[in-house]
């Protein structure tokens, strides 16, 4: 019979290569866990997404977190960047399906699971982000 402590550690590290939220005291960070210290239960992220940003390589204390969850993948990414791709210029809508984003005007408007991300609000921002709207209702009624 294994213990409760290597259960649980057999669980998390199961959740390596997988995208995860992390709550933490601060707020959340969601990317793809890439590793675990399982002395201080610190964290590795990749192409980590938090309020402040997006960051390509992210540690996070084992301190500050509270709990990890695992992001159930709901979105079609790929049916989302044809739908972009009708609006737009084909030429300026590209889909990096390793970072899970697609980038509209050479990444003036960013993709994600999540939502839009743009430093500037404007013209282009709002009509990517009303495709995006609209995609995900549909999504979520079928």
């Amino acid at each position: 019979m294994e213990s409760p402590r290597r259960s649980f550690l057999k669980e998390l590290l199961q959740l390596i290569g997988e995208t995860v939220t992390v709550f933490t005291d601060s707020g959340e960070i969601e990317g793809v866990l890439l590793g675990v210290d399982t002395d201080s239960m610190s964290v590795c992220l990749a192409n980590a997404m938090t309020e402040r940003g997006k960051f390509y390589r992210l540690v996070v204390p084992g301190g500050n977190i509270r709990s990890i969850a695992k992001v159930e993948a709901s979105l079609n990414m790929k049916r989302l960047y044809d739908e972009i791709k009708k609006t737009f210029d084909p030429e300026l809508v590209e889909y990096d399906q390793s970072k899970g984003e697609i980038r509209v005007f050479q990444g003036r408007v960013i993709v994600t699971r999540r939502g839009v991300i743009a430093e500037k609000k404007d013209r282009v921002y709002e009509m990517v982000k009303k495709i995006y709207d609209k995609f995900v209702e549909e999504s979520e009624r079928s």
